[in-house]
C-alpha cells in the first residue's frame, strides 16, 4: 500500500512540473499578457484592460493595417500598444486630422469614436520595406509615429488576440 503511494505521489509531482513547464513556455513564447496602461487607447482599450498578444502567428503572416500591435520601442524596456496605420512602402500623410494613404483618405470609423478629431499634427513619411506607422485610437492622448517616426517590425512583439479582462467587455480580435 505504501509502495503504490509513493508512485502515486512521484507520478503526480512528475504531472504537475512538466504541466508547469508546457503552461511556462506557451505563456512567454506563445502568447504574451499585456496589461494596458495609458489613455493612448482609450475608445477601445483602457487602463487594466488584460490583453492576450499572440506571437506566433505574426512570424507567418502580415501585419494588416488596422490590427492593433504591442512593440517596444529601441532603448526603452516598456511595451507599447498602437494601431498599424500605415504599412511597409506606403506613404503616409496626417493633414489637418485626417490620414491619408498615397494620397487616398483612410476611412477610420471602425475604430475611432465618431465626431472625435485630433489636434493638426502635419506629418508626412515615406515607409521602408519592413517599416509601419503606427497610431494610438485616442490621439490626443498618444504618443506614436508622429512623434518618433516609423516603427521597425523587428521591434513588434505580437498582435493582439484576445481581451481577457474585464470580463464584461472579453473579446477576441
Amino acid at each position: 500500500m505504501k509502495e503504490s503511494r509513493k508512485v502515486f505521489y512521484k507520478d503526480l509531482i512528475k504531472v504537475l512540473v512538466i504541466s508547469l513547464v508546457l503552461a511556462g513556455v506557451t505563456r512567454w513564447l506563445i502568447f504574451l499578457p499585456f496589461k494596458v496602461q495609458g489613455a493612448s487607447m482609450e475608445g477601445n482599450f483602457y487602463t487594466s484592460d488584460y490583453l492576450i498578444v499572440d506571437r506566433v502567428t505574426p512570424k507567418f503572416d502580415d501585419y494588416n493595417r488596422g490590427e492593433v500591435v504591442v512593440f517596444r520601442l529601441p532603448g526603452i524596456s516598456s511595451y507599447y500598444i498602437k494601431r498599424i496605420i500605415g504599412l511597409p512602402g506606403e506613404g503616409v500623410d496626417v493633414r489637418d486630422g485626417s490620414i491619408y494613404i498615397n494620397g487616398k483618405f483612410l476611412d477610420e470609423s471602425k475604430y475611432l469614436i465618431e465626431g472625435r478629431r485630433f489636434t493638426p499634427s502635419n506629418t508626412s513619411i515615406a515607409l521602408g520595406e519592413d517599416e509601419y506607422f503606427v497610431l494610438g485610437d485616442n490621439r490626443e492622448a498618444s504618443y506614436d509615429s508622429r512623434s518618433w517616426g516609423s516603427l521597425g517590425e523587428s521591434h513588434i512583439v505580437g498582435r493582439v488576440f484576445l481581451r481577457l479582462l474585464p470580463l464584461d467587455n472579453f473579446k477576441k480580435f
